[in-house]
């Protein structure tokens, strides 16, 4: 470098006298050479395109995204985000009802079934294959069965959570249970519907008033009880909730013996005052059904130390799940650059701070495998347990109509947890005919025809034996 730059400099002095001399020669000052100015290229600005984005959570999961979302839209300069925001998943459905059509939209598996019917989104498998998003290695499997529909990726999987049962390590503590001989299962391990009974009895003491477990009333805290019993959901052509079939009548029958349980669970009067949760809460009950999303705010009770195991094997293993995924606009203008952010909003990178709020297990492998997820030090002790009991989830099909058929049995849920007196045959069948009301109510109308048919031939028949 430093010879080239002498060599710059003598040049210089050489050409400087010799312009002297010409000077001195002519007695005529050298003309200033003209330079012509280059004309600057005319830029167009470039409009970045808009990208709204749907999303719902509770606070700290929409600060996590709305920080991600942030970032993506200063490093990118052909898009701007438009980041919505919800409490939850009703608002995020209304939103969606209401004929709002953002580019790229969180939905829970629940309304997956309605959001297809509806055209409102579509398929991300090929877009995703396209940026080397790796599906068979990086995302949970279970999460990519119930997010696939007709051959398809239908919507990107982002969190789920298996329901499991939580317990106060204070009141059941197993290696105590094993001391004294009792049939304990392994913490953080399996355990069958015995070892859950052995548990709740452990834990009960009138003195303290403390029970063993409560169960919510409702068919999503009842269907694992009911399957892994060997019992199903619903009949083959979905048109009712098929708690009367035999298989489904023994498995309740397996059951709610344990459930309805006077002398282990909350009396009506305590669940008149607080629901389930609150009472695990409070010390009053030793375990209680939930999913991941809960942590966080047992976390806040000051002195509950608890820890996870999965829903009690009967017959089988079996649970239900909460499922949520990202789902692409149908109507997006760009599905090129919604793709980009879509497959930004799945990678470690932008999942992880969503993942150390607490609320959630990532579909995302590297980030479920990760501190992220796992929280050391923090309760649950065994969180892999949310990672393990994925395999159980037994998927619901995709009917359009869940909330609809909840409320039409919610108050026979009730009934058959906390009536005294119950007549399981009666209740089943009016949970069938409630569930019809809702999933196929023309085969209702259809009955009520052929019995009004049935009933005028009757009364003609007699009328004719009269003459």
């Amino acid at each position: 470098m430093l010879f080239g730059e002498r060599m710059r400099t003598a040049t210089v002095s050489v050409t400087t006298g010799l312009v002297l001399l010409l000077v001195g020669c002519t007695g005529d000052p050298a003309p200033e050479p003209t330079v012509e100015p280059t004309p600057e290229p005319t830029v167009e600005p470039v409009e970045p395109t808009t990208l709204t984005v749907s999303l719902f959570g509770p606070e700290e999961m929409l600060a996590a995204w709305r920080d991600v979302l942030g970032e993506y839209d200063e490093a990118t300069e052909t898009v701007q985000v438009e980041f919505i925001a919800h409490p939850d998943r009703e608002s995020a459905m209304a939103f969606l009802d209401s004929g709002e059509q953002p580019d790229l939209f969180l939905v829970d598996r629940l309304d997956l079934g309605a959001v297809i019917e509806a055209d409102l989104n579509q398929r991300v498998d090929g877009l995703l294959a396209d940026r080397n998003v790796e599906f068979g290695d990086g995302y949970h499997r279970a999460g990519l069965q119930g997010f696939s529909s007709a051959g398809a990726l239908q919507c990107m999987p982002y969190a789920h959570s298996p329901l499991v049962m939580y317990y106060n390590t204070n009141l059941i503590d197993f290696d105590r249970m094993r001391a004294r001989g009792l049939y304990a299962a392994r913490p953080g391990g399996r355990w069958n519907f015995a070892q859950f009974e052995a548990a709740a009895e452990f834990a009960t003491r009138p003195r303290r008033n403390t029970r063993g477990f409560a169960v919510s009333p409702d068919l999503f805290s009842l269907t694992p009880f009911l399957i892994a019993g060997g019992g199903r959901l619903f009949d083959d052509a979905l048109t009712h909730l098929a708690f009367t079939e035999p298989s489904s009548q023994a498995a309740l029958e397996a059951s709610l013996e344990l459930l309805r349980s006077p002398h282990l669970t909350p009396t009506e009067k305590q669940l008149l005052r607080r629901d389930p949760v609150e009472l695990f809460e409070a010390g009053r009950i030793a375990m209680v059904p939930g999913y991941r999303d809960l942590v966080p705010r047992l976390r806040q009770v000051e002195g509950l130390e608890f820890d996870i195991m999965p829903m009690p094997s009967i017959e089988r293993r079996a649970t239900v799940g909460k499922l949520t995924g990202l789902c692409l606009g149908s109507q997006t203008e760009d599905p090129e650059l919604a793709a980009d952010l879509l497959a930004h909003l799945i990678s470690d990178e932008a999942v992880t701070p969503v993942s150390e709020t607490g609320y959630i297990l990532p579909s995302n492998l590297a980030v479920s495998g990760s501190d992220a997820f796992r929280q050391p030090g923090e309760f649950p002790t065994h969180p892999e347990g949310f990672i393990r009991d994925m395999r159980d989830v037994v998927h619901p099909p995709l009917i359009t109509v869940w909330d609809e058929l909840t409320t039409a049995v919610a108050d026979l849920m009730v009934e058959l947890l906390l009536t005294p007196l119950l007549d399981l045959e009666d209740v089943a069948l009016r949970i069938q005919e409630a569930s019809m009301q809702i999933l196929a109510p023309h085969l209702l109308l259809d009955e009520e025809e052929s019995a009004d048919e049935e009933s005028a031939d009757e009364g003609a028949g007699d009328e004719d034996s009269g003459d």
